[in-house]
């Protein structure tokens, strides 16, 4: 990575949460689902990035000439137990309750779109995947971006490493990921993570069979939906 990023921890009292923000506010503008959803930047969005954040498995990048953050991943370590679960039942409760209190509307589409994606990969609940991967703690991220000037420089590669240090420290074996784009799924891919099913987003179908909404507004090279997994613990070698 070029002297001119600094790669950073975000702390959950982060004082750069305004410029974190506003790079999901970019992110949003063009990734897949977010346009399906005809997601915005609302209180709503605020909170749930803070609480993620609180996780402590959140990382950034810096760029030291404008000291502004111009890359992010946000992480969460989730784990196979009745607390972990419980925890996740309340997050996805209070994420879809406050969602419906702040725009009813919305919340029914969201609530269509999100469960038929993930069914279209055969993702259906986190203790599938312990099963499967034969795990206990587990990493699982969400956006991935960089700041359009700052693209091509190999920063979400090391966004996605840092990330996984930082689930290795937490505890967790393997890591969890949904990619929504053309981008993403290259960095993932290239950094060994193993594609477990994916779904074209014009074949994917909700519950009442109509197909996914704004799919027109979507740029062309962002086709499918990809749910991948990978192994963090080192990998043993032979001479």
């Amino acid at each position: 990575m070029d002297d001119r990023y600094e790669l950073e921890h975000i702390p959950p009292e982060t004082v750069r949460m305004s410029q974190i923000l506003d790079l999901i506010t970019c992110y949003i503008a063009e990734e897949p689902i977010s346009i399906m959803c005809d997601l915005r930047r609302t209180p709503f969005l605020e909170a749930l990035v803070a609480g993620i954040i609180a996780d402590g498995t959140s990382v950034m990048i810096i760029d030291l000439d404008t000291n502004n953050v111009v890359g992010i991943r946000l992480g969460l370590i989730v784990e196979d137990s009745l607390i972990g679960y419980a925890a996740d039942s309340i997050f996805n409760n209070l994420f879809h309750g406050i969602l419906w209190l702040v725009d009813k509307e919305k919340h029914e589409v969201f609530a269509n779109i999100i469960p038929a994606i993930h069914e279209s990969v055969g993702f259906k609940h986190p203790r599938d995947t312990f099963e499967h991967l034969g795990c206990s703690t587990m990493l699982t991220g969400a956006f991935l971006c960089v700041a359009p000037a700052a693209r091509g420089k190999g920063l979400g590669r090391e966004l996605v490493l840092a990330s996984e240090a930082r689930g290795r420290e937490k505890g967790a074996t393997h890591s969890l990921t949904f990619a929504s784009g053309f981008y993403s799924q290259r960095v993932f891919s290239g950094l060994g993570y193993t594609k477990e099913s994916e779904a074209r987003y014009d074949e994917i179908r909700m519950k009442d069979g109509r197909p996914l909404p704004n799919l027109d507004k979507i740029d062309p090279i962002h086709t499918s939906f990809v749910y991948f997994t990978k192994d963090l613990r080192p990998q043993s070698t032979t001479e």
